[in-house]
């Protein structure tokens, strides 16, 4: 009977994991479909086919299309490839929050470390206030000042006792303590720096200088030459 009955939880094993590969298997090769898609959305809009030509061409050496290939290699891919390394990276923060606090509702809002990252990036934008400067000057505050709830939680959950209902509650404390004060820096703050907030904008002045050059250059009355390629901006837009 026991030889059964071990036999059995074997079998059930089996199949859980053999579910388990599956599933793993089957979202990775969404995933590739959808970092194949992705690329090909935007003004100028790539096929599905067309987008994986110009992935091989260019793995290849045999570049067809330089336009959709500049496109792709230079601008899309790694948008996508970066969203795919931050999607990872959330997710495997989430499941560590909620395995730690044994709950599923766990995640970086109801522990306090989004509004922590907003305040930060919140006085940087409106109060000037940055631990260095440079291009990363804001996404480094906003990292520093995701700590200070996470230090806060993990005080009080020695002295309470560290309970995970302990450190959740005090997350969404916190959580609410940073926003009330990044609201009313929000109130007080200057239009322009509000909306460098509200859009995260790093670079202002470098985006919209090249705004400006892709506007003069792709007018509906040129048409961009490109080894022998021609290109109007009718079919750069549709």
């Amino acid at each position: 009977m026991e030889g059964k009955d071990d036999s059995g939880v074997v079998e059930t094993y089996r199949r859980s994991s053999y579910h388990k590969v599956a599933f793993i298997v089957s979202c990775a090769m969404l995933m590739v479909v959808s970092i194949v898609a992705a690329i090909g959305l935007g003004p100028v809009k790539i096929g599905f086919i067309e987008s994986i030509q110009t992935l091989i061409s260019h793995m290849v050496g045999e570049i067809s299309d330089p336009l959709n290939d500049y496109f792709i290699w230079e601008g899309r891919l790694p948008r996508a490839l970066m969203g795919v390394l931050t999607g990872a990276g959330l997710a495997i923060g989430g499941c560590v929050m909620q395995s730690i606090l044994h709950n599923n509702l766990a995640d970086s809002y109801t522990t306090g470390t989004s509004a922590g990252a907003g305040f930060g990036a919140t006085i940087a934008f409106i109060a000037g206030i940055t631990l260095t400067t440079g291009a990363y000057a804001v996404v480094l505050n906003a990292f520093v000042f995701s700590l200070i709830p996470t230090f806060i939680i993990l005080i009080i959950s020695k002295m309470k006792g560290g309970s995970p209902l302990v450190m959740v509650m005090s997350g969404i404390a916190l959580m609410y303590m940073f926003n009330a004060i990044s609201a009313i820096l929000k109130i007080m703050a200057d239009p322009n720096d509000l909306a460098a907030l509200l859009y995260g904008t790093f670079e202002y002045d470098d985006a919209v200088e090249q705004l400006e050059y892709f506007l003069k250059n792709f007018t509906p009355s040129k048409i961009q030459s490109n080894e022998g390629y021609l290109y109007s901006s009718e079919q750069l837009f549709s």
